[in-house]
Parts: structure tokens; sequence; C-alpha cells
């Protein structure tokens, strides 16, 4: 009996071994269920230390990026200090929301005020092709962002 122990024990190990990693590449709420706790400092200071963006835009980096054969999508850490995101991430639908500046897959609320937003494929916070507009932002010479 503790040879079969010994077994199911070795294998549940390296099942565990093998699936987290995949775990981890094939989910992004996964990694940001992981990764928010260790490095939400680092990207609090980072997204505080950014200008206001233009058009009334909510703060912004990018928090996550995945895709293959050049197509991507990117999710955002936004810092929202009114919390106009909320419905948005207790909705868990897609659609056009205040301060972000084209149609995203989902928001999903990660601590108060900070939100992940995910756009879809191919479509970034400068370029939102399915409504037809562009929101290029551009960067003036003395560091200030514009609206291209």
């Amino acid at each position: 009996m503790s040879r079969y122990r010994g077994y199911v024990i070795t294998v549940t190990v390296m099942l565990l071994l093998a699936g987290l990693p995949l775990a981890w590449w094939l989910s992004p709420s996964l990694r940001t269920t992981l990764r928010w706790p260790f490095l939400s400092r680092r990207y609090k200071r980072q997204v505080a230390a950014l200008p206001l963006p233009p058009n009334g835009y909510l703060q912004h980096t990018i928090w996550d990026r995945w895709g293959f054969a050049g197509m991507e999508t990117d999710a955002y850490l936004v810092f929202d200090p009114s919390n106009r995101l909320a419905a948005a991430a207790a909705s868990g639908k897609p659609g056009t929301f205040p301060g972000l500046p084209c149609e995203v897959y989902n928001v999903r609320e990660i601590d108060r005020s900070w939100y992940i937003a995910r756009f879809y494929t191919d479509t970034d916070w400068e370029h939102c092709p399915q409504s037809g507009r562009s929101t290029s932002v551009e960067r003036r010479s003395d560091g200030r962002l514009t609206s291209a």
C-alpha cells in the first residue's frame, strides 16, 4: 500500500509542477491574482508618476500582454480614484466605459480604485479600430501628452 501511495504523491507533484506554469501562461486572470500582491506598490508608484492623460482619460500603464502570430491582447492597470469603473467591473460585460478610450472586453477591480481593463485583441489604449476612431496620444517636446 505504501508503494502505491508514494506513486500517487509523485504523480501529483509532477502534475502540479507541470500544470502551474501552464495555467500561469494560459490564464491572464490567474497571473493578475498572483502578481498584484507582490507588484502593486511598484505599479502604483509608476502610475502616480505619470502625467494626467488628456481628454479625461484615466491614468494607466500596461499590465499584461499576450498574443500569437502578431495579434496581441493588452490589459491595462487603470487608476480610477472616483471609482467610475466599479459598475463595469461588477457587470463583467464588454462595453465603453468612462475614462477609457474605447470599448473593452472587460474590467476587473483588483483593489480599491485600481482596475484591469482588458482590451480586445489588436486594440490598445492608443488605437480603437472597432469604433472607427483613433485616440493616438503623442508626447510633446516638453514631455506632456497630447491627443493627435
